[in-house]
């Protein structure tokens, strides 16, 4: 059932590739160094719009906030790419990403330190989990008020939810991925 998808048959011996995009991640240490060069080069140029800025009726009163220092990337949460609901349809769909690829440039085989990481065998259950589940949301006159809570989407990224997906969350583990 889950190898099932809307375009039919294909030649398995005719290889195909649609790349929409590419992602990277930078080792930590060069990640934190860009990013605090990124932020001090935003600072300087408000610091120069505001000097520049002669008028006393436009003086910005903003105080400066001691902002900490931010890595160019950070870690994603655990999601999904693709939208429980229409996940089965390309109906509003401009593409179907069923595959998605990893290249490690790096040794990464160590947990904690990046890389990928995967709830294994989480396909056998996506259609169960799926489906809204229904929670009771009041009681009025001896009967219940319910009602579904699907997973939120945007577009075609559904975030992982720490409460109602937690048994999803404690299947996670790091998959180690040698360059």
């Amino acid at each position: 059932d889950w190898k099932r998808h809307p375009y039919g048959p294909f030649d398995p011996t005719q290889g195909f590739a649609y790349i929409d995009r590419i992602g990277y991640r930078l080792p930590t240490a060069l990640a934190e160094q860009l990013g605090a060069e990124q932020q001090q080069q935003q600072q300087a140029t408000i610091e120069s719009n505001r000097n520049n800025n002669n008028s006393n009726a436009t003086k910005s009163t903003t105080k400066k906030k001691n902002k900490k220092p931010r890595a160019l990337q950070r870690g994603l949460t655990p999601h999904l790419d693709c939208c429980p609901d229409t996940f089965d349809t390309t109906h509003g769909k401009s593409k179907w990403r069923p595959i998605q690829c990893f290249v490690a440039l790096t040794n990464d085989v160590e947990a904690n330190h990046g890389g990928f990481e995967a709830a294994p065998g989480f396909h056998r259950t996506f259609s169960q989990w799926q489906r809204p589940p229904t929670i009771v949301t009041g009681k009025k006159n001896g009967g219940t008020t319910t009602t579904t809570l699907p997973a939120p989407c945007l577009g075609e990224y559904t975030h992982i939810r720490p409460n109602e997906d937690a048994p999803v969350l404690a299947q996670i583990r790091h998959i180690p991925v040698p360059a």
